[in-house]
Protein backbone atom coordinates (compact mmCIF):
# COMPACT_ATOMS: atom_id res chain seq x y z
CA UNK A 1 0.00 0.00 0.00
CA UNK A 2 1.37 3.47 -0.55
CA UNK A 3 0.27 6.02 1.80
CA UNK A 4 0.87 9.79 1.60
CA UNK A 5 1.16 12.09 4.84
CA UNK A 6 0.50 15.60 3.82
CA UNK A 7 2.61 18.03 6.05
CA UNK A 8 2.19 20.11 3.05
CA UNK A 9 1.04 22.88 5.46
CA UNK A 10 3.17 22.60 8.35
CA UNK A 11 5.79 25.18 9.05
CA UNK A 12 7.56 24.41 12.46
CA UNK A 13 7.76 21.34 14.61
CA UNK A 14 4.88 21.66 16.97
CA UNK A 15 2.38 19.50 18.05
CA UNK A 16 1.09 18.05 14.90
CA UNK A 17 4.64 18.01 13.59
CA UNK A 18 5.87 15.92 16.76
CA UNK A 19 2.71 14.03 16.90
CA UNK A 20 3.08 13.30 12.75
CA UNK A 21 7.35 12.52 13.16
CA UNK A 22 6.82 9.88 16.23
CA UNK A 23 4.02 8.14 14.97
CA UNK A 24 4.42 7.57 11.55
CA UNK A 25 8.04 6.62 12.25
CA UNK A 26 6.43 3.78 14.59
CA UNK A 27 4.08 2.89 11.45
CA UNK A 28 6.39 2.72 8.94
CA UNK A 29 8.49 0.00 10.82
CA UNK A 30 5.59 -1.60 11.47
CA UNK A 31 4.44 -2.09 7.83
CA UNK A 32 7.96 -2.43 6.10
CA UNK A 33 6.05 -3.68 3.57
CA UNK A 34 3.95 -0.59 2.77
CA UNK A 35 5.37 2.47 1.05
CA UNK A 36 5.46 6.02 3.10
CA UNK A 37 5.37 9.37 0.62
CA UNK A 38 5.94 12.20 3.07
CA UNK A 39 4.42 15.58 1.74
CA UNK A 40 6.41 17.96 3.87
CA UNK A 41 9.78 19.86 4.84
CA UNK A 42 12.21 17.41 6.03
CA UNK A 43 13.40 19.09 8.85
CA UNK A 44 9.25 19.06 10.34
CA UNK A 45 10.32 15.16 10.58
CA UNK A 46 13.31 15.41 12.33
CA UNK A 47 13.15 11.53 13.77
CA UNK A 48 11.74 10.32 10.34
CA UNK A 49 15.05 12.07 8.34
CA UNK A 50 17.12 10.34 11.22
CA UNK A 51 16.18 7.02 10.97
CA UNK A 52 16.42 6.92 7.34
CA UNK A 53 14.15 4.14 6.63
CA UNK A 54 14.36 2.42 3.24
CA UNK A 55 9.97 2.43 2.74
CA UNK A 56 9.88 6.31 3.17
CA UNK A 57 10.22 8.96 1.14
CA UNK A 58 10.59 12.75 1.03
CA UNK A 59 8.46 14.93 -0.96
CA UNK A 60 9.17 18.40 0.19
CA UNK A 61 7.10 21.57 -1.21
CA UNK A 62 8.78 24.20 -3.64
CA UNK A 63 6.88 26.95 -1.83
CA UNK A 64 7.78 28.48 1.63
CA UNK A 65 5.00 31.09 2.77
CA UNK A 66 2.35 30.21 4.55
CA UNK A 67 -0.08 31.16 1.30
CA UNK A 68 2.50 29.68 -1.05
CA UNK A 69 2.15 26.25 1.43
CA UNK A 70 -1.75 26.04 0.97
CA UNK A 71 -1.68 26.97 -2.78
CA UNK A 72 0.59 23.64 -3.26
CA UNK A 73 -1.35 21.29 -1.02
CA UNK A 74 -4.72 22.55 -2.97
CA UNK A 75 -3.39 22.86 -6.50
CA UNK A 76 0.33 20.86 -6.81
CA UNK A 77 -0.52 17.88 -4.01
CA UNK A 78 -2.83 16.11 -6.56
CA UNK A 79 -0.42 15.20 -9.04
CA UNK A 80 2.20 14.42 -6.83
CA UNK A 81 0.00 11.99 -4.91
CA UNK A 82 -1.56 10.71 -8.51
CA UNK A 83 1.70 10.38 -9.94
CA UNK A 84 2.97 8.49 -6.61
CA UNK A 85 -0.26 6.03 -7.25
CA UNK A 86 -1.15 7.11 -3.12
CA UNK A 87 -3.89 4.72 -1.86
CA UNK A 88 -4.49 6.21 1.41
CA UNK A 89 -3.67 10.26 2.32
CA UNK A 90 -3.16 10.54 5.99
CA UNK A 91 -3.47 14.44 6.97
CA UNK A 92 -2.01 14.68 10.89
CA UNK A 93 -3.48 17.40 11.08
CA UNK A 94 -7.22 19.27 9.96
CA UNK A 95 -5.50 20.59 6.87
CA UNK A 96 -5.90 18.55 3.69
CA UNK A 97 -6.40 18.58 0.02
CA UNK A 98 -9.46 18.42 -1.64
CA UNK A 99 -8.55 16.67 -4.92
CA UNK A 100 -5.51 14.62 -3.63
CA UNK A 101 -5.59 10.93 -4.86
CA UNK A 102 -6.24 8.24 -1.98
CA UNK A 103 -8.93 7.59 0.64
CA UNK A 104 -8.54 10.64 2.85
CA UNK A 105 -8.14 10.21 6.73
CA UNK A 106 -8.02 13.51 8.64
CA UNK A 107 -6.66 14.21 11.98
CA UNK A 108 -8.21 17.29 14.22
CA UNK A 109 -6.62 17.28 17.44
CA UNK A 110 -9.73 19.22 19.35
CA UNK A 111 -12.04 21.89 19.09
CA UNK A 112 -10.32 24.89 20.28
CA UNK A 113 -11.05 26.70 17.53
CA UNK A 114 -14.57 26.49 17.70
CA UNK A 115 -14.07 26.96 21.70
CA UNK A 116 -12.38 30.09 22.02
CA UNK A 117 -12.62 31.97 18.39
CA UNK A 118 -12.21 34.88 19.99
CA UNK A 119 -8.41 34.40 20.12
CA UNK A 120 -8.29 33.97 16.45
CA UNK A 121 -8.23 35.97 13.67
CA UNK A 122 -11.34 36.45 11.18
CA UNK A 123 -8.82 35.30 8.49
CA UNK A 124 -7.48 32.44 10.45
CA UNK A 125 -11.57 31.21 11.50
CA UNK A 126 -12.02 31.61 8.02
CA UNK A 127 -9.55 28.78 6.56
CA UNK A 128 -9.98 26.70 9.44
CA UNK A 129 -13.90 26.50 8.55
CA UNK A 130 -13.05 25.96 5.17
CA UNK A 131 -10.79 23.05 6.37
CA UNK A 132 -12.93 21.38 8.01
CA UNK A 133 -15.70 21.70 5.77
CA UNK A 134 -13.03 20.26 2.90
CA UNK A 135 -12.46 17.32 5.61
CA UNK A 136 -15.97 16.42 6.30
CA UNK A 137 -16.78 16.19 2.64
CA UNK A 138 -14.01 14.37 1.88
CA UNK A 139 -12.51 12.21 4.59
CA UNK A 140 -13.50 8.52 5.26
CA UNK A 141 -12.19 8.72 8.34
CA UNK A 142 -10.80 11.31 11.54
CA UNK A 143 -8.43 10.74 13.68
CA UNK A 144 -8.47 12.32 17.48
CA UNK A 145 -5.86 11.85 20.33
CA UNK A 146 -8.51 11.32 23.40
CA UNK A 147 -12.10 10.57 24.36
CA UNK A 148 -12.57 14.44 25.39
CA UNK A 149 -11.85 15.25 22.13
CA UNK A 150 -14.01 12.93 20.11
CA UNK A 151 -16.87 14.09 22.03
CA UNK A 152 -15.72 17.79 21.15
CA UNK A 153 -15.73 16.83 17.84
CA UNK A 154 -19.19 15.14 18.01
CA UNK A 155 -20.54 18.27 19.46
CA UNK A 156 -19.08 21.54 17.50
CA UNK A 157 -17.98 19.83 14.53
CA UNK A 158 -21.28 17.31 14.09
CA UNK A 159 -19.16 14.61 12.84
CA UNK A 160 -20.70 11.08 12.82
CA UNK A 161 -19.17 9.16 15.85
CA UNK A 162 -18.61 5.84 13.88
CA UNK A 163 -16.35 7.96 11.58
CA UNK A 164 -14.05 9.19 14.67
CA UNK A 165 -11.05 6.69 15.86
CA UNK A 166 -8.68 7.68 18.98
CA UNK A 167 -5.00 7.79 18.18
CA UNK A 168 -3.77 8.59 21.42
CA UNK A 169 -0.15 10.78 21.66
CA UNK A 170 2.66 9.24 23.51
CA UNK A 171 5.90 10.50 25.60
CA UNK A 172 7.66 12.01 22.31
CA UNK A 173 11.08 10.59 21.69
CA UNK A 174 13.80 13.73 20.58
CA UNK A 175 16.42 14.11 17.95
CA UNK A 176 18.13 17.20 18.73
CA UNK A 177 20.11 17.37 15.56
CA UNK A 178 23.25 18.84 15.49
CA UNK A 179 23.08 22.87 16.25
CA UNK A 180 21.67 22.29 19.99
CA UNK A 181 23.02 23.64 22.81
CA UNK A 182 22.03 22.78 26.69
CA UNK A 183 22.42 25.77 28.95
CA UNK A 184 22.68 24.88 32.17
CA UNK A 185 20.41 26.04 35.34
CA UNK A 186 22.75 28.78 35.55
CA UNK A 187 22.84 29.73 32.63
CA UNK A 188 19.06 30.38 32.64
CA UNK A 189 19.70 32.40 35.86
CA UNK A 190 18.09 29.93 38.25
CA UNK A 191 19.36 29.74 41.51
CA UNK A 192 16.40 28.96 43.74
CA UNK A 193 13.96 26.17 43.51
CA UNK A 194 11.28 27.40 41.15
CA UNK A 195 8.08 25.70 39.02
CA UNK A 196 8.13 25.37 35.56
CA UNK A 197 5.01 26.21 33.03
CA UNK A 198 5.49 24.83 29.44
CA UNK A 199 3.22 26.61 26.71
CA UNK A 200 2.36 29.14 24.78
CA UNK A 201 0.42 32.36 25.93
CA UNK A 202 -2.39 31.82 24.63
CA UNK A 203 -5.55 32.40 26.40
CA UNK A 204 -6.24 28.77 26.97
CA UNK A 205 -3.50 27.67 28.52
CA UNK A 206 -4.32 29.85 31.42
CA UNK A 207 -0.84 31.66 32.40
CA UNK A 208 -2.91 34.65 33.95
CA UNK A 209 -4.52 32.30 36.26
CA UNK A 210 -0.86 30.70 37.00
CA UNK A 211 0.65 34.29 37.96
CA UNK A 212 -2.19 35.06 40.53
CA UNK A 213 -1.47 31.54 42.13
CA UNK A 214 2.18 32.16 41.50
CA UNK A 215 1.36 35.58 43.46
CA UNK A 216 -0.61 33.92 46.45
CA UNK A 217 1.78 31.14 46.82
CA UNK A 218 4.77 33.66 46.97
CA UNK A 219 3.89 35.22 50.07
CA UNK A 220 5.11 32.29 51.87
CA UNK A 221 7.40 30.56 49.85
CA UNK A 222 9.27 33.95 49.46
CA UNK A 223 12.31 32.16 47.37
CA UNK A 224 10.38 30.27 44.77
CA UNK A 225 10.51 31.39 41.45
CA UNK A 226 8.55 30.54 38.43
CA UNK A 227 9.97 29.42 34.98
CA UNK A 228 8.24 30.13 31.67
CA UNK A 229 8.95 28.26 29.23
CA UNK A 230 8.29 28.32 24.95
CA UNK A 231 8.86 30.57 22.50
CA UNK A 232 7.50 34.46 22.62
CA UNK A 233 4.30 35.13 20.87
CA UNK A 234 3.75 39.04 20.22
CA UNK A 235 -0.22 38.46 19.86
CA UNK A 236 -0.46 37.51 23.36
CA UNK A 237 0.91 40.38 25.80
CA UNK A 238 -1.48 40.13 28.74
CA UNK A 239 0.73 38.00 30.70
CA UNK A 240 3.88 41.06 30.69
CA UNK A 241 1.09 43.20 31.70
CA UNK A 242 0.15 40.60 34.36
CA UNK A 243 3.08 40.20 35.68
CA UNK A 244 4.01 43.95 36.24
CA UNK A 245 0.70 44.31 38.34
CA UNK A 246 1.68 41.52 40.55
CA UNK A 247 5.07 42.82 40.90
CA UNK A 248 6.06 39.44 40.10
CA UNK A 249 8.93 40.80 37.80
CA UNK A 250 12.22 39.36 39.62
CA UNK A 251 10.33 36.26 40.64
CA UNK A 252 10.02 35.11 36.77
CA UNK A 253 12.13 33.90 33.79
CA UNK A 254 11.31 33.25 30.63
CA UNK A 255 13.25 31.25 28.66
CA UNK A 256 12.18 31.56 25.44
CA UNK A 257 12.04 28.41 23.30
CA UNK A 258 14.24 25.66 24.49
CA UNK A 259 16.09 22.83 22.88
CA UNK A 260 14.49 19.20 23.86
CA UNK A 261 17.65 18.72 26.18
CA UNK A 262 17.27 21.95 27.87
CA UNK A 263 13.47 21.33 28.58
CA UNK A 264 14.36 17.58 30.35
CA UNK A 265 16.87 19.63 32.23
CA UNK A 266 14.56 22.40 33.57
CA UNK A 267 11.78 19.87 33.86
CA UNK A 268 13.97 17.23 35.70
CA UNK A 269 15.39 20.19 38.61
CA UNK A 270 11.85 21.92 39.05
CA UNK A 271 9.78 20.94 42.28
CA UNK A 272 6.67 20.82 39.97
CA UNK A 273 5.20 21.90 36.23
CA UNK A 274 1.88 23.50 37.06
CA UNK A 275 -0.12 23.11 33.85
CA UNK A 276 -3.57 24.69 34.98
CA UNK A 277 -4.73 24.80 30.87
CA UNK A 278 -8.54 26.06 30.28
CA UNK A 279 -8.80 23.40 27.32
CA UNK A 280 -6.41 20.99 26.11
CA UNK A 281 -7.05 17.69 23.64
CA UNK A 282 -4.31 15.98 25.19
CA UNK A 283 -1.54 17.79 27.27
CA UNK A 284 1.84 16.42 26.23
CA UNK A 285 4.10 18.29 28.51
CA UNK A 286 2.53 16.22 31.48
CA UNK A 287 3.95 13.16 30.11
CA UNK A 288 7.07 15.32 29.58
CA UNK A 289 7.39 16.23 33.44
CA UNK A 290 6.25 12.91 34.51
CA UNK A 291 9.32 10.93 32.43
CA UNK A 292 11.74 14.05 34.08
CA UNK A 293 10.37 12.58 37.53
CA UNK A 294 8.49 15.58 38.05
CA UNK A 295 5.44 15.60 39.96
CA UNK A 296 2.51 17.83 38.19
CA UNK A 297 0.03 20.28 38.81
CA UNK A 298 -3.17 20.16 36.05
CA UNK A 299 -6.27 21.26 35.54
CA UNK A 300 -9.20 19.11 36.17
CA UNK A 301 -10.69 19.69 32.99
CA UNK A 302 -11.00 18.82 29.38
CA UNK A 303 -8.46 15.75 28.53
CA UNK A 304 -5.86 16.50 31.64
CA UNK A 305 -6.98 13.87 33.38
CA UNK A 306 -6.93 11.17 31.53
CA UNK A 307 -3.89 12.12 30.07
CA UNK A 308 -2.42 12.74 33.91
CA UNK A 309 -4.29 9.67 35.18
CA UNK A 310 -3.07 9.05 38.92
CA UNK A 311 -0.25 10.72 38.20
CA UNK A 312 -0.78 14.82 39.04
CA UNK A 313 -2.55 16.79 41.56
CA UNK A 314 -5.97 18.09 40.23
CA UNK A 315 -6.94 21.61 40.78
CA UNK A 316 -10.29 23.70 39.20
CA UNK A 317 -7.84 26.26 36.88
CA UNK A 318 -10.76 28.58 37.56
CA UNK A 319 -9.44 28.79 41.40
CA UNK A 320 -5.84 30.35 42.02
CA UNK A 321 -6.17 29.92 45.54
CA UNK A 322 -6.48 26.39 44.77
CA UNK A 323 -3.75 26.05 42.30
CA UNK A 324 -1.54 28.26 45.06
CA UNK A 325 -2.34 25.69 47.71
CA UNK A 326 -0.83 22.83 45.37
CA UNK A 327 2.06 24.86 44.86
CA UNK A 328 3.03 25.38 48.62
CA UNK A 329 2.01 21.52 49.47
CA UNK A 330 4.56 20.24 46.83
CA UNK A 331 7.34 22.83 47.44
CA UNK A 332 7.21 21.90 51.11
CA UNK A 333 6.10 18.35 51.31
CA UNK A 334 8.63 15.64 49.98
CA UNK A 335 6.35 12.78 50.37
CA UNK A 336 3.65 14.35 48.73
CA UNK A 337 6.21 14.99 45.74
CA UNK A 338 7.67 11.35 45.71
CA UNK A 339 3.86 10.00 45.51
CA UNK A 340 3.42 11.77 42.23
CA UNK A 341 6.79 11.31 40.97
CA UNK A 342 6.11 7.15 41.69
CA UNK A 343 2.15 7.55 39.76
CA UNK A 344 3.36 9.85 36.88
CA UNK A 345 6.59 6.64 36.01
CA UNK A 346 3.21 4.35 36.27
CA UNK A 347 0.89 6.41 34.20
CA UNK A 348 3.73 6.78 31.53
CA UNK A 349 3.27 2.92 30.58
CA UNK A 350 -0.72 3.59 29.44
CA UNK A 351 0.91 5.23 25.93
CA UNK A 352 2.84 3.76 23.39
CA UNK A 353 3.31 4.95 19.99
CA UNK A 354 3.37 1.43 18.69
CA UNK A 355 0.04 1.07 20.02
CA UNK A 356 -1.17 3.86 18.53
CA UNK A 357 0.72 2.64 15.34
CA UNK A 358 -0.90 -0.37 15.34
CA UNK A 359 -4.65 1.74 15.52
CA UNK A 360 -3.69 3.72 12.89
CA UNK A 361 -2.65 0.17 10.72
CA UNK A 362 -5.55 -1.08 11.37
CA UNK A 363 -7.94 1.86 10.18
CA UNK A 364 -5.97 2.09 7.03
Amino acid sequence: MNIGVDLTTSMGYQGTEVFADNLILSLSTLSPTDQFFIYGTKQFVPLLVEHALPNVQFVEPRLESRIGRAFEQQCLLPFKTRRDRIDVIFSPSPFSSLFARGKKIVTIHDAAYKRFPEYRSTISRAYFSAAVFIAKHTAKKFITVSQFSKTELETYYHIKPSSIHIVENALPQTSEGGNSTNRSLIDFGINTPYIIFIGTPRPRKNLDGLLKAFAIARTSESKLKLVLVGAFDKRFTASSKRIQELNLESSIIQTGFVTNAEKSTLLAQSVALVFPSLYEGFGLPILEAQQANTPVICSNTSATPHTAGDGAMLVDPLNPTEIAGAITRLVSDASARNTLINRGAANLERFSWQTSATKLKTIF
